[in-house]
């Protein structure tokens, strides 16, 4: 039996897994908002054509859906300094086993907040963390602009 919320070793792969299936929801609902919003003619051409389903996707779909991959990477760039909060904190309560695992900017924040301590340094991590997310959007946004300009954020 090994108890994955009591264990650092163990609780870092938890967390990526639950980071990946919680993010699988939200994701998929964008692709396939985006994905009913394409032009079905261009399936039946292709249909017509020949193309079984898996060409259809390797020369319709995907292409289609780059400028929408490149613009949630742009995001999801901006958030990897951010964690999960609720998981971080509520998990370990504030102690036990994993605390050393779970100690984020987000919670650090928090419990220097909480405890009464001087505004300062929990005022310049959050800022810190705030400064790097947009350094790291911009250099993206960047990057994305000199390979491809049009799929570019601004």
């Amino acid at each position: 039996k090994i108890d994955f919320f009591a264990s650092p070793q163990w609780f870092r792969p938890l967390y990526v897994l639950s980071g990946i299936w919680s993010g699988i929801g939200y994701n998929s609902i964008i692709y396939l908002a985006t994905i009913t919003g394409f032009d079905q003619q261009l399936y039946e051409a292709a249909a017509i054509d020949g193309a079984g389903k898996f060409r259809q996707f390797q020369h319709i779909t995907f292409p289609l859906l780059i400028p929408t991959i490149v613009l949630l990477q742009i995001l999801a760039v901006g958030r990897i300094m951010n964690g999960d909060f609720d998981m971080f904190y509520c998990l370990p309560n504030g102690g036990g086993a994993i605390r050393e695992a779970t100690l984020t900017i987000d919670v650090y924040v928090y419990n220097a907040l909480k405890s009464g301590a001087q505004l300062g340094y929990p005022a310049a991590a959050g800022l810190f963390q705030s400064v790097v997310g947009l350094i790291m959007v911009v250099t993206t946004n960047a990057i994305v602009r000199k390979v491809q300009p049009d799929m570019a954020m601004f």
